[in-house]
C-alpha cells in the first residue's frame, strides 16, 4: 500500500469498545484497542494515500449472544 500510495483498511470492532460493558471487561477493552489502533494508524498513513476506518457493530443474533442472560443482552443494546 505504501509503495502504491493507495489502500483501504477496515477494522471491525464493537460498540462495546466505545461504551464498555461491565460483564465483558476484557472484550470491551480489546474492542477499544481496535478503535485506538484504527485512529492512530489512520493518522500515521493519511499522507501516504491510505485510508483506515473501523466499523463498530451493535448486537447481532449469534451463538455467543444466545448464551448471555437477557439482562446482559439489554446492556449490550445500550
Amino acid at each position: 500500500m505504501i509503495e502504491r500510495k493507495y489502500g483501504k483498511i477496515i477494522n471491525i470492532t464493537s460498540l462495546a469498545g466505545k461504551a464498555g460493558n461491565p460483564n465483558l471487561v476484557a472484550y470491551s477493552a480489546a474492542k477499544a484497542g481496535v478503535i485506538g489502533l484504527s485512529r492512530s494508524l489512520a493518522l500515521w498513513v493519511a499522507t501516504m494515500g491510505i485510508n483506515v476506518n473501523s466499523f463498530a457493530a451493535g448486537t447481532t443474533e449469534t451463538p455467543m449472544l444466545g448464551t448471555m442472560p437477557w439482562e446482559q443482552r439489554e446492556v449490550l443494546k445500550g
